[in-house]
């Protein structure tokens, strides 16, 4: 989130830390460059298999999920 005075700007971009990398990859930069987190977070997310597959799992909404600031539901699609 970029603060430029009078409006707010949030950046839905993939970094990394230092510690593992001086410098993203250049698939990295590339996929930040054409915005797909943007199409990743506006896209449904669906398992691969039936969900009733999963046995290690847990549900969606349990306790120990928190919630993105400025959120009321655990919902990762844009509104």
């Amino acid at each position: 989130m970029l603060h430029t005075g009078m409006m707010e700007v949030i950046f839905n971009i993939w970094i990394s830390s230092s510690y593992y990398m001086s410098k993203l990859p250049k698939w990295v930069i590339d996929l930040n460059k054409n915005n797909k987190a943007d199409a990743y977070l506006n896209t449904a997310w669906n398992t691969l298999y039936d969900i009733k597959s999963y046995k290690n799992s847990r549900t969606d909404n349990n306790v120990v999920e928190k919630t993105l600031k400025g959120q009321k539901h655990l919902l990762f699609l844009k509104t």
